[in-house]
């Protein structure tokens, strides 16, 4: 599942994926319900977005006990270990990760 603004992705062109596996969801719309009907195994999202960040949704993650992987994907962060120590303290049982998208489009974990 991919968490973000689909009316700004529309907005570029961009086309909504229709896939079984792949669902594209808006932040405000993600709920018990929504998560036990899609039962996503990841969740991906941008680091920073217009309505939301990665503390957001990994909080409302953790409190409808989520519990499948996140990661969040940037493209630079100065210290993402940071980031990811604030998430583990607020939401020790969430499988949180950084997905840093280097220059040549390669990703690393942090």
């Amino acid at each position: 599942m991919a968490v973000g603004d689909v009316k700004e992705w529309l907005a570029q062109g961009k086309d909504i994926p229709s896939n079984e596996h792949l669902a594209l969801v808006e932040f405000h719309d993600i709920t018990r319900a929504r998560l036990e009907i899609l039962s996503p195994k990841l969740i991906v999202s941008p680091l920073l977005a217009h309505n939301f960040d990665c503390i957001d949704l990994a909080q409302l993650l953790s409190a409808l006990d989520y519990k499948g992987a996140y990661r969040a994907i940037a493209a630079t962060l100065p210290n993402p270990r940071m980031i990811k120590r604030e998430i583990s303290s607020i939401c020790p049982d969430l499988d949180f990760q950084i997905l840093l998208i280097e220059g040549g489009g390669g990703t690393r974990l942090n």
